[in-house]
């Protein structure tokens, strides 16, 4: 898959291979993708719903594909899950989904990580000289106000 000239990668697991990249209300679907920033790879993944399996198997591509960040966009639901993001030479950044609960514990296994951060409902980050504002997507307006800042990509 190519996104504004710049190679990029979607990854889902195995038994979700044949279903859209967004599962039904209340699925367990995930998604993951690594994108190409000039210089390094980025692995974007959300909606892990303490899959074990899946956030393992898209850690496992993201590693095969020299993905040198990760940057989970919510919804892991629990604590017991970040661990399983931990995994060496990988810089972890996450924001909260809606259904994220245990905001302490969550808080606790991210400073557990070597390299992780958790950024709270909200945040922007630059890679390589380029922005990007990571927020988990129930909020329709938020999204379409910030897609609308004419930001260059």
């Amino acid at each position: 898959r190519t996104h504004r000239g710049r190679k990029a990668l979607a990854l889902r697991s195995p038994d979700r291979l044949s279903k859209p990249n967004h599962g039904e209300p209340g699925s367990r679907e995930f998604f993951s993708q690594a994108a190409v920033v000039p210089d390094m790879k980025i692995g974007v993944i959300s909606d892990t719903h303490d899959n074990v399996a899946a956030t393992e198997a898209a850690m496992d591509a993201f590693e095969d594909n020299g993905v040198t960040t990760v940057v989970h966009c919510g919804y892991f639901i629990a604590p017991p899950l970040v661990p399983f993001l931990d995994r060496e030479g990988l810089e972890v950044h996450a924001v909260r989904g809606n259904n994220d609960g245990e905001r302490e514990g969550l808080v606790d296994a991210f400073d557990a990580l070597d390299g992780g951060t958790l950024h709270g409902r909200f945040t922007e980050l630059t890679f390589d000289g380029r922005s990007f504002a990571i927020i988990p997507g129930e909020q329709k307006p938020v999204l379409e106000a910030l897609a609308a800042t004419g930001a260059d990509g």
